[in-house]
Order: structure tokens, then sequence, then C-alpha cells
């Protein structure tokens, strides 16, 4: 059964943009933890974590925290809104980067991801090319006739990177 674990929420802003970013922590230093969401993380290491916790605020009932975080969320529009960086409303149980969870997936769902990857590359005109096997204690995959030649007119012209270099026995 999964445990709940003290988390704080907390907002931080940039500086120099005045940009916000709403989120968890379960680190016991809020204020240390730089956060996790991609354009987040982009903003600040583009403007070197120029950054001050503005607020933050310790939970410890698992309740507590989905409501008033998704509350925010919602009343603030951190998702639409341009002055702040979250990407997905702020649930206060997902993160980035959560260690041991596993999702399980339903074979059913599985199909559905398969079919609309094969849709998606179908609309890009993207094909997968077909491969030779061998068994896994030979070797693995084999590369079609097609695709060596392709390799070694790649290579055509080539310097090789260990031209001209003397060998030596380092002992």
């Amino acid at each position: 059964m999964n445990e709940f674990k003290p988390t704080y929420l907390y907002i931080k802003q940039c500086n120099i943009t005045g940009l916000k970013y709403f989120g968890k922590t379960v680190r016991t230093d809020p204020i240390k933890y730089k956060g996790s969401g991609k354009h987040w993380l982009r903003h600040i290491a583009k403007y070197k974590n120029n950054v001050t916790t503005t607020w933050y605020q310790l939970f410890t009932q698992k309740d507590g925290l989905v409501n008033f975080a998704t509350r925010f969320s919602i009343d603030n529009n951190i998702v639409e809104s341009s002055e702040w960086a979250n990407l997905k409303i702020e649930d206060g149980l997902w993160g980035g980067g959560v260690k041991g969870i596993k999702i399980h997936r339903t074979p059913e769902h599985n199909a559905k991801i398969s079919e609309a990857i094969k849709k998606r590359n179908a609309e890009k005109g993207i094909v997968a090319k077909p491969k030779i096997k061998k068994g896994r204690s030979l070797g693995g995959w084999k590369w079609s006739d097609e695709d060596r030649a392709k390799l070694s007119e790649q290579r055509l012209g080539r310097t090789p990177w260990n031209k001209g270099n003397k060998k030596t026995l380092d002992l």
C-alpha cells in the first residue's frame, strides 16, 4: 500500500523575468529544491537559477494537499497564463522523476498506444524497415545488404579516427 509522504507545495519566481512556477516536493528543504517542470528548468537554466521561493507550505494529509494544489492551479490558471511556467495542473501527487512508481497498463491500453503511434507515423510518412533477426546468442540484429551499402557509402572518404596514431603498450 502507498504511504503518503509529507509534501511541500511551493511557488518559485524568477527574479529577472517574474515568471512563476507552482510545484511540489517531498524533500526536506523546498527553498533549495529548484523544481522539475520542463519549461521551468529551461527557464532557470537560461537565467542562471536567479530564483526566489515566494511561498511554501507543508502538507501532511493527502486530501488537503490534492484539494489545495488543484484549486490553486485552477484559480490561478497556471497552465494557460503566461505568468506561470507550469505545463499541467499541479495535483500535489505527481511530478517529474518520482522514483519507485511503475505505471501498470492493461493490454488494451498498450494496444491503443501502439495504434496511436502507428497512426501518427503514417501521417508523417514514417515507415519502419523490417529487420532480419538472428538469435540473441548469435549477436542480435543483422544488417540488410541495402543498409550495409548505405553505411559504406556514407563512410567513403572519411579519415579513420586513429590514422597516424602509433600503437603503444601502456602497462
